[in-house]
């Protein structure tokens, strides 16, 4: 599978140039938010306090400029948004960490 693709055979959407700029934690965030979890989950899977993902969740909101998190969820399917960004990023990081490239490939 095409590492550039999403989860849903959309293209990534090459370094967000035409999309508000997130964060990898913002990211992190929004993919959670996409899979329908409450913060207190979110909060859990990536082991930071409930109190951050409420912060970053109003910036996402900002930047994307939505109202709320069902707007935001609904954004981010729209734009082709999570698609896998997190895990390439993941990947591509422990590659780079190894001294080597890698050939990454993403399983549905």
């Amino acid at each position: 599978m095409d590492p550039e693709a999403g989860g849903n055979g959309m293209p990534c959407a090459p370094t967000f140039r035409n999309f508000p700029k997130l964060s990898e934690r913002e990211a992190q965030i929004l993919d959670g938010l996409v899979k329908g979890h409450a913060n207190k989950v979110i909060a859990r899977t990536w082991d930071i306090a409930e109190a951050t993902v409420k912060v970053h969740m109003k910036s996402i909101l900002r930047k994307i400029h939505v109202g709320n998190r069902t707007q935001a969820a609904i954004w981010a399917l729209e734009n082709g948004y999570p698609c896998d960004e997190v895990k390439i990023r993941a990947l591509k990081g422990a590659a780079a960490g190894q001294g080597h490239a890698a050939t990454i490939e993403m399983t549905p």
